[in-house]
């Protein structure tokens, strides 16, 4: 009987043992799964953070753009600005010029003016006396020889 117990004692040993290594191997085992999980959800993480970083990126360079534009329209404008000023300084010069030289014109005409009035009075003058003066006293000596 001794014998048989000893068995049994033994086989429940073995049994035991058995049951202690499968555990083991479960417990391993889901360690094992529990830690590929673990990695699992920090890839997701990771890659959730790379998308959010290259999100941002994208944003920030968009935003670049966009203040790029908005500069190079800025300059835009203070060229044609500055090409309208330039054209509006030409227009004036212009003007100025055209006025100076309808100033000059007048005066010329004032000047030809006064001359024709003064010639004209000169030969106003001289008509009366029929022709160029000459003295009298010669006029009617060179008649009384004739």
């Amino acid at each position: 009987m001794k014998g048989e117990e000893e068995e049994e004692e033994g086989e429940e040993k073995k049994e035991d043992e058995e049951e202690k290594k499968k555990k083991r191997k479960a417990k391993k085992k889901k360690g094992e799964e529990e830690e590929e999980e673990e990695e699992e959800e920090e890839e997701e993480e990771e890659d959730e953070e790379e998308e959010e970083e290259e999100e941002e990126e994208e944003e920030e360079e968009e935003e670049e753009d966009e203040e790029e534009e908005e500069e190079e329209e800025e300059e835009e404008e203070e060229e044609e600005e500055e090409e309208e000023e330039e054209e509006e300084e030409e227009e004036e010069e212009e003007e100025e010029e055209e006025e100076e030289e309808r100033r000059e014109k007048e005066r010329e005409e004032e000047e030809r003016e006064k001359k024709e009035k003064k010639r004209s009075k000169e030969e106003g003058k001289k008509g009366r006396h029929g022709g160029i003066h000459q003295p009298r006293s010669k006029a009617s000596s060179s008649s009384k020889h004739h």
